[in-house]
């Protein structure tokens, strides 16, 4: 590129607004070959600077980038390096047309569809290339007078094809037309609406008719409050002693609700730790957990308190233990350090839920949720994230949406992810916009979709949403003032349990069931590994059943450390993970296995 002296700072402009070479500038005070190179590599990024048409700041930004990429070391050689890699990436600045004049208004906040939207000349490779060499952000999408004309009030008159979800959040990337990608895999797939699995598991084939609309007083949406974070809190202030008297809590109510329950009350003695010698058949209650680094037959130990002693589960026909269970034990521990277990309990399971009736605590306000059950209910259930691996252009949520207006449920059910933040273009920075935009536009494509049906949306957060908290259990997702004004949305925390109509439901986007499988010991009874083989799915629907025995959306203890990215459990918050009752339905969201059971 030719030399572009608009481009040339002074030799203090550059020393101080690149760290790199400025802590050249300080050793070159010691003279000799250290002075020499920094007047060298001083000279050399001012070369670079007018060559590239690069401010300092932008300078500094590819350093930073490529020495991080390359682990290079700031000098003479480096910059032979950098001056190449600048080349490849192709630097231009953006050139940035207003379309009219935009008045400076504090309050004012820009969207896609604005008249005044900035746009973004398309000979040029992108601000965005001037730090990294990613492909350049999309163009600002123009909207259409028409568009501004509709309104929300006219929103039911819009053909259901105007209102589908946009290429909001890809960037200007095309496959190549001979690449095989996940969008074009999906795009092309031979099976949509092939049902996978059906319960009861009889012969099942989805409906295509239209299913017609129905009344929104039909639909009753409540949230169970004793379950949840409903409102933000203050986390990462745990201490030992806190996470302690959690556990604690928790082991110690549930191993009373299953010795109440298995009629273990007289054979228990509270007042003997679990490591005095006993020479005849007792029940002792803990924790189970593990000396090693998984658990199974060699390394289970019951704990109680901060006590430990070695189980023999040898001669339990089956079994299917997690670290963290909470346990009442019947065996022999003759030597005080070595429990021979001859029965093992961990269900604490409670009843499902009961309507009230008139008189009973039941709000006359409020409609008879046993008429409610009663009658016919559809919900729609789906899990993110929406998109495929290899763009943002949500085509699996657009098919969920035309099934929901052709089905027409009582309610929706969306699980996050939203935003995946472990998708490439969102590890890569290359959306176009703040994520919480996109967001909002995400979620006021969906339930202005939908406004026109009298389905509720129901929202669950996920670890894995880029515009949340990232801790369990978690709050409900915050909708602005904009999105309030939908009234066909409702946000509830992660875990949740709420009742549609008087049918309860439990909903959990952490994958509690993958997080209890890597610390699961599991021993099938001969009659049924004799009979037909179930595969890993009988494996993996056993351990939703802990989820019901234990009262607890995450009863698994230790969580995964949060190195895993996977889990951030705050045990302050740890009993809002309780369950109040038996959901009638429990859905989880899970890497493993599907199953229906």
């Amino acid at each position: 590129p030719a030399m572009n002296r608009d481009f040339i700072p002074e030799d203090d402009e550059l020393a101080d607004g690149f760290e790199a070479l400025a802590k050249m500038r300080k050793e070159s005070a010691k003279g000799g070959q250290a002075e020499a190179d920094y007047l060298h590599c001083l000279s050399r990024c001012k070369d670079l600077c007018s060559r590239h048409r690069l401010t300092v700041a932008q300078l500094a930004n590819n350093w930073e980038s490529l020495s991080l990429q390359q682990n290079l070391k700031f000098g003479r050689d480096a910059l032979a390096r950098f001056d190449t890699y600048l080349r490849t990436s192709a630097q231009t600045p953006v050139k940035i047309k207003p379309t009219k004049n935009i008045k400076s208004d504090p309050n004012r906040s820009f969207k896609a569809d604005d008249d005044d939207v900035m746009e973004v000349d398309d000979d040029d490779s992108g601000f965005a290339s001037a730090f990294s060499p990613l492909p350049k952000l999309s163009p600002a999408i123009k909207s259409s007078p028409s568009s501004k004309k509709r309104g929300r009030e006219s929103i039911e008159q819009i053909k259901f094809e105007d209102t589908k979800l946009p290429e909001l959040l890809s960037p200007a990337v095309n496959p190549s037309a001979g690449s095989i990608t996940t969008s074009r895999q999906y795009l092309e797939r031979k099976d949509a609406g092939k049902v996978l699995q059906a319960f009861p598991a009889t012969e099942m084939s989805l409906p295509t008719e239209v299913t017609p609309n129905f009344d929104p007083d039909e639909v009753h949406v409540r949230v169970e409050d004793s379950t949840g974070a409903h409102k933000p809190y203050r986390y990462m202030f745990d201490t030992v002693q806190a996470k302690d008297s959690a556990v604690q809590s928790h082991v110690t109510k549930l191993t009373d609700a299953i010795v109440t329950k298995h009629s273990l009350t007289e054979l228990i003695d509270k007042t003997r730790a679990i490591n005095v010698p006993h020479q005849e058949s007792s029940v002792y209650v803990g924790e189970l957990t593990s000396e090693g680094e998984g658990l199974n037959e060699k390394t289970i130990q019951l704990a109680s308190g901060h006590i430990r002693v070695r189980l023999d589960i040898a001669d339990l026909p089956s079994y299917s233990l997690f670290c963290g269970q909470a346990v009442a034990i019947k065996g022999l521990n003759g030597m005080g350090t070595r429990i021979v277990v001859e029965s093992l309990h961990h269900d604490a399971a409670l009843p499902h839920f009961v309507p009230p009736k008139l008189g009973e605590g039941a709000d006359e306000d409020e409609p008879d949720e046993t008429e409610l059950r009663s009658q016919q209910l559809r919900v729609m259930v789906a899990a993110g994230p929406f998109s495929t691996r290899d763009d943002l252009r949500y085509y699996p949520l657009n098919d969920l949406l035309d099934k929901v207006h052709q089905r027409k449920p009582h309610a929706l059910i969306l699980m996050g992810p939203f935003i995946d933040a472990d998708h490439p273009d969102v590890v890569g920075c290359t959306i176009d916009r703040p994520f919480e935009d996109a967001f909002e536009e995400i979620i006021e494509k969906i339930a202005s979709h939908l406004e026109n049906l009298s389905t509720r949306i129901v929202l669950v957060p996920s670890l894995r949403d880029v515009v949340h908290d990232y801790v369990f259990p978690q709050p409900p997702l915050e909708l602005n003032a904009k999105l309030r004004q939908f009234t066909n949305i409702e946000c509830v925390p992660n875990p949740s349990m709420i009742r549609i109509n008087g049918v309860s439901f439990g909903l959990i986007s952490n994958d509690v069931l993958k997080h209890m499988m890597s610390q699961v010991a599991y021993k099938e009874a001969k009659a049924a590994a004799g009979a037909a083989q179930s595969g890993g799915s009988e494996r993996v629907s056993s351990l939703s059943q802990h989820v019901i025995n234990q009262r607890s959306f995450y009863p698994v203890r230790p969580s995964p450390s949060a190195s895993s990215g996977e889990c951030q459990l705050d045990f302050a918050q740890w009993s809002k993970c309780d369950l109040p009752y038996t959901p009638d339905v429990l859905l989880f969201v899970s890497s493993l296995p599907t199953f229906v059971k």
